[in-house]
């Protein structure tokens, strides 16, 4: 594995790639690498023939008050769990040069942003597809692997790369990993105490639990929001941010769910639990 630090050295040992003819996947983290990530490897390796992964904290996505100094951080792990999933090149650029390429163009994403963690997190979603897009440009991957655990991020990348890059790339979701509990994955669970972590499994109980009521429609999508929030507050270390029901191809909300309908569902959740704020979501 080779282990590159500027873009210089990257576009190098691309270019390279490019003379052969090689197909290229593209695995874009913040670190912390965990299950979900070497799922998305995984995915990556079957399907093209090299892979490359980023390691880059991205401080554009994290608002004021949000946790970018805390983010959890081991790149010797993190680097070791790459070599050991057999990743190509490591590319691990220095955030400060990064930041003041001519190829990063900031991007203002109106579309998908009025639900889920876009009401509550402005500038986020800005943040997230601008390093994106960076990347983009610079390794001009095949295919790039998002996993779906944070699915609003995972549509708005795909109408992005559709809008600024007219579908040159294939955006591969990769389904959520999560612990024999239920609890999905996330760099953020490392904030967990051990009676939070097992608290933390309740979410996705609760997803279940309402994705079956809004199946059974023996209430109205209201009063099972309703009632899930309940499910989850009764226990005072949990704290809902929001519990909404929308539609999975455009992220509008969504009155009712009818399995009649050709329309999907997403039920989704951002709960915070101790120091983490845990977000989760199920198709219905």
């Amino acid at each position: 594995m080779k282990i590159l630090k500027t873009t210089r050295q990257l576009k190098a040992e691309l270019r390279s790639y490019r003379k052969k003819k090689w197909s290229l996947g593209f695995v874009p983290t913040m670190g912390a690498l965990h299950q979900g990530h070497l799922r998305l490897i995984r995915q990556a390796q079957k399907e093209n023939d090299k892979v490359v992964v980023s390691i880059f904290v991205n401080p554009l996505q994290f608002g004021q008050a949000e946790d970018f100094q805390a983010y959890p951080q081991n790149l010797e792990t993190d680097l070791k769990k790459c070599r050991q999933a057999g990743v190509d090149i490591a590319f691990i650029p220095d955030a400060a040069r990064f930041l003041k390429l001519k190829a990063l163009k900031p991007l203002r994403i109106s579309y998908m942003s009025r639900t889920l963690c876009a009401r509550y997190r402005p500038g986020h979603f800005d943040g997230v597809a601008t390093i994106v897009a960076l990347f983009f440009r610079l390794v001009e991957p095949t295919r790039a692997y998002f996993g779906m655990k944070d699915y609003q991020q995972c549509r708005i990348l795909e109408e992005m790369t559709r809008r600024e890059f007219k579908d040159r790339i294939e955006i591969v979701l990769v389904s959520t990993v999560r612990d024999r509990k239920g609890l999905a994955v996330s760099s953020r669970n490392r904030y967990l105490t051990p009676p939070e972590r097992r608290l933390a499994s309740r979410i996705y109980e609760t997803l279940q639990w309402g994705q079956r009521k809004l199946l059974d429609r023996s209430a109205s999508t209201a009063a099972v929001i309703q009632a899930m929030r309940r499910r989850l507050e009764k226990f005072r270390a949990m704290r809902v941010q929001y519990i909404e029901l929308v539609d999975a191809k455009t992220l509008e909300p969504l009155s009712t769910c009818d399995e009649s309908s050709s329309r999907q569902g997403l039920l989704a959740a951002a709960v915070y639990l101790g120091k983490a704020r845990l977000i989760d979501s199920i198709l219905v």
